[in-house]
C-alpha cells in the first residue's frame, strides 16, 4: 500500500515525457499548445504531447541554433532575430544587434499577413522610464520591423506575458512593490507615443519580478530562472502569495499543468515548489 501511494503522489508532481542532455532547449508552439520543440545543435524536433511522441525533423541554420526563441507557425522569433521555416530548414530571415537592455518578447496576436509581438526595455541606471517595442514579422517572408510604442514606463521591471486576447506586466514603485495590471491586447495595440500605458491593477505584491508565467488562475513570477537569476520565485493564487526557489525552467502550460525543462528532462508539473 506504501509503494501504491508514493507511486500516485509521484505522478501529481512530475510526469517525465522524454530525457535529453542538460543544454537542450525546449520552446512551445504559440500557435498549438500540444506542440514542443527540442533544440539541440542543428536539428530542432517537434513533440506532440497529446501523441506522446516526436512528430517532425528539422534542421537549423547557425545563426537559429542556441537561442531562446518563440515558436509561432513556420518562424522561431528572437528580441533580435528572425528564422524562417524553408525546405526543411529554419533559415535566418532578418537579424539586428542585440541590446543588453531587451528583457523579453511576448506573442501578441496574428493578422491577415503578420505576427505581433512586444519587446521591454529599460536602461537601467541611465533611464529611469522603460520602453514597449512592437515587433511585426511578415508571415511568408520573416523580415521585421520595430516601433517604439510606449516610452515612459515608470518603474518597468521587465515581466509581462499574453494570455489569450490579454497582456499582463508588472510595474515596481519604492523598494520592491510590484504591481501587476492586466489589459485587453486590442487596447494596447491602440497606442500613441508617450500615453499612459492602458491597464487595471490586479494584485500588489512584494519582491522581484523578472517574469510571468500564467496558468487557470495561477500566476508564477519566475525569478529563480530568468536572465539568469537565482531568487526565490512567487506562486500567486486567489490573492495569496507563495514564495519559494523554482528549479526548472518553464517552457509553457498543458491541461493545467506546468511544461518545464529539468536539466534536459521535458516534464509536466503541476506543483514547482
Amino acid at each position: 500500500m506504501r509503494l501504491f501511494i508514493f507511486l500516485i503522489s509521484f505522478s501529481l508532481y512530475a510526469d517525465t515525457l522524454l530525457t535529453s542532455s542538460i543544454n537542450t532547449m525546449f520552446f512551445q508552439n504559440k500557435l498549438n499548445k500540444s506542440e514542443v520543440a527540442l533544440v539541440k545543435g542543428q536539428i530542432l524536433k517537434t513533440y506532440n504531447l497529446q501523441l506522446n511522441k516526436f512528430v517532425s525533423e528539422f534542421g537549423l541554420q547557425e545563426p537559429c541554433q542556441n537561442t531562446d526563441f518563440l515558436w509561432v507557425g513556420k518562424l522561431l522569433i528572437s528580441k533580435n532575430r528572425t528564422c524562417i521555416l524553408k525546405d526543411g530548414i529554419f533559415r535566418e530571415a532578418e537579424a539586428r544587434d542585440e541590446n543588453p537592455f531587451e528583457f523579453s518578447i511576448t506573442y501578441l496576436k496574428e493578422t491577415s499577413d503578420s505576427y505581433l509581438f512586444v519587446l521591454n526595455k529599460r536602461e537601467f541606471f541611465e533611464n529611469e522610464f522603460g520602453e514597449f517595442i512592437l515587433k511585426t514579422v511578415d508571415k511568408r517572408s520573416g523580415q521585421a520591423s520595430y516601433e517604439t510604442m510606449y516610452d515612459q514606463i515608470p518603474g518597468f521591471s521587465g515581466a509581462l506575458k499574453s494570455v489569450g486576447n490579454d497582456l499582463y506586466y508588472v510595474i515596481v514603485e519604492g523598494y520592491e512593490e510590484n504591481y501587476l495590471y492586466k489589459t485587453s491586447i486590442d487596447n494596447f495595440l491602440d497606442f500613441k507615443l508617450s500615453s499612459p500605458i492602458p491597464g487595471d491593477l490586479i494584485i500588489q505584491f512584494e519582491g522581484l519580478s523578472f517574469e510571468l508565467w500564467m496558468q487557470e488562475n495561477k500566476i508564477l513570477v519566475d525569478n529563480s530562472n530568468a536572465y539568469g537569476s537565482a531568487y526565490d520565485s512567487l506562486l500567486i493564487q486567489d490573492d495569496t502569495v507563495k514564495t519559494g526557489m523554482n528549479k526548472c525552467h518553464i517552457v509553457g502550460t498543458f491541461k493545467s499543468k506546468w511544461i518545464v525543462n529539468c536539466k534536459g528532462k521535458l516534464q509536466l508539473k503541476s506543483v514547482l515548489f
